[in-house]
């Protein structure tokens, strides 16, 4: 759970060293996914049919839900650096050889499905990760997601900290360790979240990988199950984290559905238009272009950065103000029944904790009392010079809030050169519906939501109708 891939909307992203070089044949979008399971547990189907946008093909062809482990599918995929949090890489991952079709069939994780240090059967020692291992950790991290890559930038033990151990709902890295040496990841970066109104952990499957010298045959797959299953039973149900989910690169997806309990939810969904005025875009190889030529939208009138009423304020990466979120996220939570908590310390870790990267800060109101909140990063994903809003905290009843954040947005991506302007909304909620009638097109990417629950009210049409995500909750921008 966890990577994209090159074929994932996001070919060749290379954000902070967090390659997209899958090595998982862009195998992974519409067609191969079943594998003689059908749409079993609601899949992509039905989300993606909403309002009729690029969802025609989604269900069709049975990627979705449960069937990829059908007829003990094993994933042609191996362990690899598959994993890896949402664009970070997935390096070769031995498209070829992960786990034989016995042991997809028969579950077999290898004798040993070892936690807390034990020496499994490869001589590797599996267990939490302590905070003195954190530099074999980078060493290994880097080696595994920057082999071959000209623009690799290696993770700092700065960078980590920020992400990892500054996380005040701890942290979840499980290790197999080879002597000194960390041969395999399986981690997450948990988060307070909301579930009918209670509060709980949701956790984000990032980071995962085996070490290239073990890629492509049975014991780097056995290695990375045997290490998943002693973190889902070190961090699971026994710490009260009651969902993982991630967007795993095809390799990861079939290997996780086959082996670990995943189950595919729902397609990302893009909404996208291209920018007046802007830049040009490299389209090379990569996706189906996310944004159409469109009609006028929001900002394409002269009012500007704020129109009648009150003006929307621009914060820079380095001059965000003192938030306080949390009247603003209760207003727009009455329709969300599962999601992360966007409280001010979310808001603070998520945009302003995190070297090398810049974020934009759009509000109403005053910043201790804000009327509605977005942020937008410039960037690379899905595609070349494209800005992306990241995250929308507005109200449904907020429209006109709404249409002014819209405006000042695409004023920024003009000024900023670039060439289109692209979100994520779930599919039911009205920030759909209004972007596409305010000229944004529906773009159905090949990556898939999978989640791993540990309530077992959880099911995956549920959270398909019912977990709210945007791409502030993946590590794709």
């Amino acid at each position: 759970m966890g990577g994209t891939g090159k074929g994932g909307a996001g070919t060749g992203e290379a954000r902070n060293g967090e390659a997209a070089n899958d090595g998982a044949a862009n195998d992974g979008a519409a067609n191969d996914e079943a594998a003689n399971g059908g749409a079993a547990n609601g899949g992509a189907a039905s989300s993606e049919a909403a309002k009729g946008e690029a969802a025609n093909s989604e269900a069709a062809n049975g990627e979705a839900a449960n069937g990829e482990a059908a007829n003990g599918e094993a994933a042609n995929g191996g362990a690899a650096n598959s994993e890896a949090g949402n664009g970070e890489a997935a390096n070769s991952e031995a498209a070829n050889g992960g786990v034989a079709s016995s042991e997809a069939a028969k579950g077999e994780a290898g004798n040993g499905d070892l936690a807390n240090g034990e020496a499994a059967n490869g001589g590797a020692a599996i267990g939490p990760l302590m905070l003195n291992e954190v530099p074999a950790l980078l060493a290994a991290w880097n080696r595994a997601f920057g082999g071959g890559l000209v623009n690799f930038e290696p993770r700092t033990l700065a960078a980590w900290e920020a992400r990892f151990a500054h996380n005040p709902a701890g942290l979840r890295s499980m290790v197999a360790r080879d002597g000194e040496d960390i041969i395999c990841q399986y981690a997450a970066d948990p988060q307070r979240a909301r579930l009918h109104g209670e509060e709980v952990t949701f956790a984000q499957v990032v980071d995962t990988f085996v070490s290239p010298d073990l890629r492509g045959g049975l014991a780097g797959a056995r290695l990375f199950l045997r290490t998943a299953r002693a973190f889902f039973a070190e961090y699971g149900a026994a710490s009260g984290d009651v969902l993982y989910y991630g967007w795993p690169v095809p390799a990861a997806r079939r290997l996780g559905v086959a082996q670990l309990e995943y189950t595919m939810t729902d397609r990302l969904l893009l909404l996208g238009r291209e920018v007046p005025g802007g830049g040009t875009r490299d389209c090379g190889t990569g996706p189906p272009n996310p944004v159409a030529t469109a009609g006028p939208g929001p900002g394409d009138a002269s009012r500007g950065a704020s129109g009648p009423g009150e003006a929307v304020e621009v914060w820079g990466a380095a001059a965000w103000p003192e938030l306080a979120t949390e009247k603003l996220f209760e207003a727009c939570t009455a329709d969300w029944d599962a999601c992360v908590v966007r409280d001010s310390s979310w808001f603070k870790r998520r945009f302003q904790g995190r070297p090398g990267s810049q974020y934009q800060l759009l509000s109403m109101g005053e910043p201790r009392s804000p009327r509605a909140l977005a942020v937008l990063r410039h960037g690379d994903w899905p595609l070349a010079n494209t800005m992306t809003i990241v995250d929308w905290l507005v109200p449904p009843h907020e429209s006109e809030a709404g249409e002014l954040l819209a405006a000042r947005a695409l004023d920024l991506a003009r000024a900023a050169g670039a060439a289109a302007l692209v979100t994520h909304f779930p599919p039911r909620s009205v920030w759909f519906e209004r972007f596409q009638a305010a000229g944004y097109s529906v773009h159905a990417t090949d990556l898939f939501l999978v989640t791993r629950p540990f309530l077992r009210r959880l099911e995956p049409i549920w959270l398909r109708d019912h977990l709210w995500l945007q791409l502030s909750d993946t590590d794709l921008v």
